[in-house]
């Protein structure tokens, strides 16, 4: 009969050849040393917020003008266009709460004004203009408490 070798003595033998296999693997190469023309050569810039957001801009004008002109429906058209191009622009959102508002659409013009709200962050001025917004939104939805007391807070400056 064969004589049966202890399981332990065997793992530990296996343990031991896969880690001296692996220590023969070659490693992972260094990357290569940056080129000395490539540090001489300009980064390009970040992209400024002008040049990202001229399309979109260009469209919040039109729409301006189609809503001077009572065309409430093709000024949101324009300003969905713009916020399809720029969906994390808050004045855009803004634009288009108040286009719902005068539309008479307040639930859609709350919604979108607390889109504003969030995506203002920490721009004062923004966040500031979409508060008020939605003290108008909350005034036509005949929440008058609330309209007055979202004023009372922002024009004092409080946010």
């Amino acid at each position: 009969m064969k004589k049966k070798t202890p399981l332990a003595p065997r793992s530990a033998l296996t343990a031991i050849s896969l880690a001296l296999a692996a220590c023969q693997s070659p490693g992972i190469a260094p990357p290569p040393a940056p080129d000395a023309s490539a540090a001489e050569q300009p980064t390009a810039p970040a992209a400024t917020p002008s040049a990202t957001t001229a399309p979109a801009l260009a469209l919040l004008e039109q729409s301006k003008a189609l809503a001077a002109q009572n065309n409430i429906a093709g000024a949101a058209t324009l300003l969905e266009r713009a916020i399809r191009i720029e969906p994390r622009r808050a004045a855009l959102w803004r634009s288009l709460a108040a286009l719902r508002l005068r539309a008479g659409d307040a639930a859609s013009a709350e919604q979108l004004a607390r889109k504003a709200i969030a995506l203002a962050g920490q721009d004062e001025r923004e966040a500031r203009s979409g508060w008020l917004l939605l003290a108008d939104v909350h005034a036509a939805a005949g929440k008058t408490a609330e309209a007055a007391n979202l004023r009372a807070r922002w024009q004092r400056g409080e946010g």
